[in-house]
């Protein structure tokens, strides 16, 4: 089990719990022993500081392979854990760390260099670093690795440094030039068309053989450097999709099928009887079409006979053979209430001549609704039955009740229904 050196067996069992559970190296903690052996692996890789470990190092190479370590190991150095003097702030966190707390100080970078345990990471990678080591330049901390990444380029597919100059540079990654081949076939690629397949290079014949979709036509391959036209989940060469009269090609145009045949929009309307009864041209595949009463208009077409505003989303209403928008017939031709002058949208009552909503048709006196009920008319106004009564009418003086209808008798000051007087 890694411990920190310099530190008494409390202060040990300090360090490890202010570490993350997962990543504690301890003998009880399997977890963290897999997590801290695998971290030395990635962090510090054998091929990075060893000929022996190296397989496509040339001879005229180990003198640049010399200077490269010796650059790394001047940059590079290892953390002390200590408990903090003074109150501080964590280069990673930004936090406080308070006075008797432990710290983790990388004096390479001066004595206010200091982290949490837990933030003692790589700034690449953001992984604690193994056994404290690190690299580091312009301020900033590294693993190992990465910090050799920041010297030489490494290859992707053998993870070993590049010390020559010729090497191939693809999709932010770098390949040993022998390395830079098609996954599936093994074909060089230095110099070729290639593309990319999980993360891996792969030749043009492996990918079209591996992705290429089939035309619904001719039965064969679409190739990458080939146009793939989809339609209704079907592929298809751009030259296999045309028009079934003139043969013209029909990728990124519209058009319309009609039985099992394509057609171009210019054949389309050749073929199609409807024609639009303002223009009288045909219609283009797609395009919006209206169809009031079995006739047809384009949208820009169908406009008001009054106003010639195009009423495609509007309402209108068909008048003496004319559509006219709804302002249009509102202000020439729709009935208004004789008593609000607005216009009358659904029924309403007539009387005398004149037009009214049937909550504008109301008793003088109590402003009652009238509509569908017995009323009086006196000096040109209307009352209903209970106010009629009640201002105008005269009481019978054989049967007591209200004369509002029919022939009654007056003698003197009174008055009698016909059938009352005897």
């Amino acid at each position: 089990m890694w411990v920190p050196a310099g530190l008494d067996a409390n202060l040990i069992e300090d360090y490890m719990a202010s570490l993350p559970r997962h990543k504690v190296p301890h003998f009880k903690n399997p977890d963290g022993i897999s997590y801290h052996n695998k971290q030395l692996i990635q962090q510090i890789p054998l091929q990075d500081s060893n000929f022996e470990n190296i397989s496509t190092l040339e001879d005229d190479e180990r003198q640049i392979f010399n200077g490269f370590k010796r650059e790394r190991d001047s940059q590079m150095d290892s953390g002390k854990v200590m408990v903090a003097d003074d109150n501080y702030v964590c280069r990673k966190c930004g936090k406080e760390i308070y006075q008797d707390d432990l710290l983790v100080r990388a004096s390479a970078l001066g004595e206010e260099a200091v982290w949490h345990p837990g933030c003692f990471e790589c700034c690449k990678c953001n992984e604690l670093l193994a056994d404290l080591i690190y690299c580091y330049k312009d301020g900033d901390i590294f693993c190992v690795r990465h910090f050799g990444e920041e010297l030489k380029p490494r290859c992707c597919m053998c993870d070993e440094l590049i010390f020559n100059g010729e090497y191939v540079r693809t999709d932010e990654k770098a390949y040993h030039a022998q390395h830079f081949v098609c996954h599936i076939c093994e074909c060089s690629l230095t110099g070729e068309q290639h593309l990319v397949d999980d993360g891996l290079p792969i030749c043009i014949a492996c990918y079209d053989d591996k992705f290429a979709s089939v035309c619904h036509k001719c039965n064969k391959s679409i190739g990458v450097d080939e146009e793939d036209v989809i339609y209704d989940d079907e592929h298809w060469h751009d030259y296999c999709l045309v028009c079934s009269l003139c043969n013209c090609r029909l990728s990124g145009t519209s058009f319309v099928i009609r039985d099992d045949n394509f057609l171009c929009s210019d054949c389309y309307q050749k073929t199609d009887d409807k024609r639009c009864k303002t223009c009288g041209k045909g219609f283009e595949p797609g395009a919006k079409r209206l169809e009031p009463k079995g006739e047809f208009w384009h949208d820009t077409c169908f406009v008001c006979d009054i106003c010639k505003s195009p009423i495609t989303s509007k309402k209108f209403i068909q008048h003496e053979g004319s559509q006219v928008c709804c302002p249009c017939f509102d202000q020439k031709f729709a009935k208004r209430c004789a008593k609000c002058e607005e216009v009358l949208r659904e029924g309403g009552v007539a009387c005398g001549g004149a037009f009214y909503h049937r909550d504008c048709f109301q008793c003088e006196i109590c402003n009652a609704s009238i509509a569908n009920q017995a009323f009086q008319q006196k000096d040109g106004f209307r009352y209903c039955m209970p106010c009629y009564k009640q201002q105008y009418a005269k009481r019978c003086a054989g049967c007591d009740s209200y004369i509002v209808n029919g022939e009654y008798y007056t003698v003197d000051s009174d008055s009698w229904h016909k059938e009352c007087f005897k």
